[in-house]
């Protein structure tokens, strides 16, 4: 951890943001170049969670406006799921702001699927969104699997549906965030894609319920975790050339890493956290919460003997930054 990051701080933002923000910084000051500080600005982040892979990153940009300007307004708006804890990222907020000691600084937070438009249209100086395109804007029925891992209890009708919505998705996406940027606005984006080999272990694991009848096929069939660690890269730039050519958005950077996860970790407790939601929503259809509680426990206490040797998970990262012409 880096000691001049905010406290409220993630590891997140070291895997995920930093080896971006040189770039970041560049592109966004030939923007402020433009900009006479009498309008406010606005910074946005999409799939905030609890705000503490993104307090970093804010910093940095406020830094760079505050050299500008010390007394134009700053409005920071933090979006996420209605489903996730706002407590703990209001909380986080309240934190960051004091942190901060700017006057003329706003940290509001929003819930809305952002797939979605979210803000007024023309709102966003600088945008933001990591570790959320992964997921699905809405559930698939998987007669067989707990996630959509290709080839593994997952028919061709199934993959194609998976497929289409998470081509659809991206696009909703960019056509939402191009609709609320200003002109000359920046964008980043990064989508998780490729830890496959955990996907098939928790699949699998589950199936293995079903067949020793702790489950039944409807639950089975009930269960699903959306989404969908599968794309490629020509899925990726084919949304943001297909979207960006009608909506007057430039692609500005496009690659792809490895970054390892979940290292030094208790990797169970980790997935946990995102799995366990859709486990009980699709479980409580059909059983009482203590009942789906204990099939939950059941099920993470065999994919951590699954698990005992991974000591990471190796995900491939597509980075992207466009602009709005």
């Amino acid at each position: 951890m880096n000691p001049e990051y905010s406290h409220v701080h993630s590891e997140n933002f070291d895997l995920f943001l930093s080896p971006n923000v040189g770039r970041l910084k560049d592109i966004f000051n030939k923007y402020l170049d433009g900009l006479d500080f009498k309008s406010k600005i606005n910074l946005t982040d999409f799939g905030t969670n609890d705000g503490k892979n993104i307090f970093p990153f804010l910093r940095i940009m406020i830094e760079l406006i505050r050299q500008r300007s010390a007394s134009c307004e700053i409005c920071v708006t933090l979006n996420d799921q209605p489903t996730n804890d706002f407590s703990a990222l209001v909380k986080n907020a309240e934190d960051f702001k004091k942190e901060m000691k700017d006057d003329f600084l706003a940290v509001h937070t929003i819930p809305g699927s952002a797939y979605h438009r979210c803000l007024p249209d023309e709102t966003i100086d600088i945008g933001t969104c990591s570790l959320m395109l992964h997921f699905l804007s809405e559930y698939v029925v998987l007669e067989n699997a707990l996630m959509y891992v290709p080839g593994l209890l997952v028919s061709d009708e199934e993959t194609t549906k998976v497929r289409s919505l998470a081509a659809e998705d991206l696009k909703n996406f960019i056509r939402a965030r191009l609709t609320e940027m200003k002109k000359g606005a920046i964008f980043f984006v990064n989508i998780p894609t490729d830890p496959l080999v955990l996907h098939e272990m928790c699949s699998s694991t589950f199936y293995q319920l079903y067949q020793r009848n702790v489950i039944s096929k409807e639950e089975l069939r009930n269960t699903f975790v959306p989404t969908n660690n599968a794309r490629t890269e020509t899925d990726v730039k084919t949304a943001f050339v297909e979207i960006g050519k009608d909506n007057g958005a430039e692609l500005l950077h496009f690659t792809h890493r490895r970054v390892k996860m979940y290292q030094n970790k208790d990797l169970v407790k980790c997935v946990r956290a995102w799995i366990i939601p859709c486990l009980m929503a699709g479980l409580c259809q059909t059983r009482s919460n203590n009942d789906a509680a204990d099939v939950c426990e059941l099920f993470f206490q065999d994919l951590r003997g699954r698990l005992s040797d991974v000591k990471c998970v190796n995900y491939k990262i597509y980075e992207v930054i466009f602009q709005k012409l």
